[in-house]
Formats: structure tokens, sequence, C-alpha cells
């Protein structure tokens, strides 16, 4: 868009896009490539939940947005103003643009199309290339200016060498903090952020395990004469996966949660009726130990719910982590709805999952278990996310699907160990766990057991008379 079609745009809508491009916004923006050049996409989702949000609503000039109808309406006033364009989530740099039409979707990625001024840039460029001229001419200048050009350049070498020096002491002080704290301290956090000269060194102390990352790059693209019936591919060096969560279980939910946020398309199957009650959102309270340092989330995160699998939606991985005797019966759900989506096996389990699992063909499969625990009170999930997950290689290499999987797992954070035979660590596991946990059935919590000295000779007994079960349950 033109810097004359500006005049055009309804003032409301201009406040809007404002916001948003803002940092108070807190939107998130990823990186990726779009006709050669870095630029910056977001998904509409976030949009939406920026909009909604009491940061947007504490300015009277801003128009009025009070429900996600609202939202969604001014998304697409966006759209048509060409203020925003979709794009593609792509992990092929070569992909052509398709012929699919702008339209606002929460799932769909946007970028915006336009920078507004560039007198700064120009201006910028301009002095930086006299500069160059004149440093070539130098030898030629009169005496006189040629001692002021030596002055302000031995000025600036000593800014250079204060900065670099700053730079060290910055890196010293980081490595304190961390080994003293277990906290990283950060001196000018966004010096080298792409933000403006003076934003650089504001705020002088940063934090590594900060709640809320500021909101660094909102960069806006370069002007292309996009057709707005075409939606052109943003690389980003990584696949994105759909990914479908059979049921809202305390453990799905947190790693759709990471996995959203990794750029992934995450939606939840529920019972018929239950998308009602759960309502568009969840209350995040967790612990997410990713990091070396654990980061407490808490967060009311928009969800999507669906009452019945389709096939036609193409799940690149459907996420099965749900109670050992709801096993058969979603086997006998998903097998006419699978297609050719892998699916997670992601269960405490005391038998054979691939036996439990057919008649889905067991290559579609890959087992694992996850790092995570926590339960629902009300719309509210407490919980804890670790870092290390564990999965099973079912064959002596790991498959296609296995390596894909794995991917997700390590580019949203968490750490994959890989098990040879799966299925004996699971079993084994599994007796450990029903050892437990007859215990915590008498005693009324796992903290009472671990109080009472019978209770824990109870729990070894229990465990020790489980070691003949154990050998005799092998797995062929």
């Amino acid at each position: 868009m033109s810097l004359s079609n500006f005049s055009k745009v309804p003032k409301d809508v201009l406040e809007v896009a404002q916001y948003l491009i803002s940092s108070d916004s807190k939107m998130k923006n990823s990186s990726g490539v779009l006709n050669g050049r870095f630029v910056k996409y977001f998904k509409g989702k976030d949009a939406t939940h920026a909009l909604l949000s009491k940061t947007y609503k504490s300015s009277e000039k801003r128009p009025t947005i009070d429900s996600y109808e609202k939202a969604a309406e001014y998304m697409k006033k966006l759209i048509g103003n060409n203020l925003i364009l979709r794009v593609h989530h792509s992990p092929n740099p070569k992909n052509d643009s398709s012929n699919q039409t702008q339209e606002y979707n929460d799932d769909f990625f946007y970028i915006w199309t336009n920078k507004g001024s560039q007198l700064k840039t120009l201006l910028l460029k301009f002095t930086l290339l006299l500069t160059v001229l004149l440093g070539i001419i130098l030898k030629i200048w009169p005496k006189n200016s040629r001692k002021s050009a030596y002055s302000i350049l031995n000025v600036l070498m000593w800014v250079m060498v204060g900065f670099f020096i700053m730079v060290i002491f910055r890196f010293i002080l980081y490595l304190i903090s961390r080994v003293a704290c277990k906290r990283s301290i950060w001196l000018f956090p966004n010096l080298f952020a792409d933000v403006g000269i003076a934003e650089s060194f504001q705020p002088v102390l940063g934090y590594d395990d900060d709640d809320e990352e500021p909101e660094k790059n909102k960069t806006l693209s370069s002007q292309e004469s996009f057709n707005s019936k075409e939606i052109p591919y943003i690389y980003t060096g990584e696949s994105h996966m759909k990914i479908l969560f059979f049921g809202r279980g305390a453990i799905g939910t947190q790693y759709a949660w990471a996995f959203e946020k990794a750029g992934h398309t995450v939606e939840f199957y529920v019972r018929e009726g239950r998308k009602e009650q759960y309502g568009s959102h969840v209350n995040l309270e967790i612990s997410d130990g990713r990091r070396t340092k654990y980061k407490i989330v808490k967060e009311q995160w928009p969800v999507e719910f669906c009452e019945s699998i389709e096939p036609s939606k193409n799940y690149d991985l459907i996420f099965l982590s749900i109670n050992p005797q709801q096993v058969k019966s979603a086997v006998e759900y998903l097998t006419p709805r699978v297609g050719n989506s892998t699916i997670l096996f992601f269960n405490n389990f005391g038998k054979d999952p691939l036996k439990a699992m057919e008649p889905i063909p067991s290559d579609q499969i890959v087992i694992g278990f996850p790092g995570a625990g926590g339960g629902y009170e009300n719309n509210t999930l407490y919980g804890n996310l670790f870092q290390q997950v564990q999965m099973g290689v079912i064959n002596d290499t790991l498959s296609k699907r296995e390596k894909e999987v794995k991917t997700l797992f390590e580019t949203a954070g968490f750490k994959v160990t890989l098990q040879k035979d799966i299925q004996g660590w699971l079993l084994n596991h599994y007796v450990l766990n029903t050892a437990m946990e007859a215990e915590v059935l008498k005693y009324g919590s796992f903290e009472q057991v671990i109080k009472s000295d019978k209770g824990l000779a109870d729990m070894i007994r229990n465990i020790k008379e489980m070691v003949p079960y154990s050998k005799l349950k092998k797995f062929k």
C-alpha cells in the first residue's frame, strides 16, 4: 500500500493497527523469509487476544472492542484496507503462491504490508553515503578540516572502545549472576535487539526468566505489489504441524500450549456438549520447567474445540494422552477417522501399546511418555511442565514419523530421551506407579505416605511383590 492510501483508511482501523504494531499489545511476532527478505509474521489468534486485553481498553481513543466477534471484524477491516496480508507457513522457501482468497481466521498467519514513512531510513542511507565519500577525499581537505576530522575520529574510536568494554562487562555480569544467583542478569537487555538507538539502552537491567519478554521486533515489511487474491508462502525454517489433541486432559493441554507457542496449530477433540461447557479459553497456572529456571505461567489461553473428527482436516498428528481404560473406546472412534495421521501414544500403560492400538497400522504410531502433571479446578489448569520426555524407537532406527515427533518436541524446547525398549520402560513405570498409588489410596495423599514409616514400608513391599509380575509380563 502506498503512503497516499493512508488517507483512505478509516481512523478507527488505523488506531487498531497502530496498537497491534506497538509494543503495548505484547503480540507475539515470529521471523520468516518472504520473497528473499526477513519479515515478522503473527497469528490471527494472538491479534484478537491482544484486542480483547485490558491494555487495549486502557485508552479511550481506541474504538470499543468488547467481544471476539468485534475483534475479528476489525481484523477483516485490516485485510480489507490492505494493512495486513495473509501468508502461508511453509518449511520450503521455494514454494509458489496459492490462489486462495484473503480472509481472516484465528489459525491463519499474517504480515504487515507497509512500514509507513521511509524518510528516516532514506536520510540515514544518504548520511552514510556522504560520510564514505568525504572519507575517500580526506587527503584533499584543507589542513584545519583534516585536524577536526581526526579529532572526531579519535572521539568515535574511544566511544567504540568504551562500547566493547561495556559488552565484555555485560557478559561477565551475566556469567556471575548465572552462577551466583541462578538467575541471568543482563545489562541493557535490548542492546542487540532490532529496535531504535534509544530503545537499545532501555531498560538498564533485564532478566532471562521474566514472565513476559518485551516485544522487540515490530519492524514492518516493505511494500510489494501483492495480489490480494494470492497467499504467498513464508519460510520459517521449520515444519508447521496441525495437531489434534484427543480430549482436554491436563497433560495434553500443557503440551498443546507449548506447541502453539512454537508456531503450530492445535485443536482439541471433546465429547458432544463439552465444547459449550468448556468455553473459549483455559486459565493456565503452570510451572514451565523447560528452562534451567522454572517459569510461572499465568495466562488466559484461547483454545479451539471440535466435537467430531473429520478425515478431510488432514491432521499431521493426533496426540493421545488419556487414561488406560479409555484407550479401547478411543481406538474404536479413531480407526475410521485417522487417515494418514501420525498417532502419538503418550500414556502410562501396562500392556502392549501396539496391540492396544490395533487395527490402526503400527507404522502410524509413535510411543512416548510425558514429563508433565497437574489437574483442573473448574476452568483453571494447575500443572507442571518438565523439560524431559521419553520416546520409543520401535525398530532399530528412528522412522520418519518418529523423527518428525522428536523434532516437534525439540523445537518446542523439550529434551527427548530415546528408549529402545519403550514397552518394557512403560511396564516398569506402570508397576511402580501402581505400587505407590495403592498406598496413596489408603493414606489419602502421597504426602501422608511419605510421612508414615509403615506407609513407606508397605509401598516398598508392593514394589517387591510386583517384580515377578514384571518378569512374567514380557512383550514379544
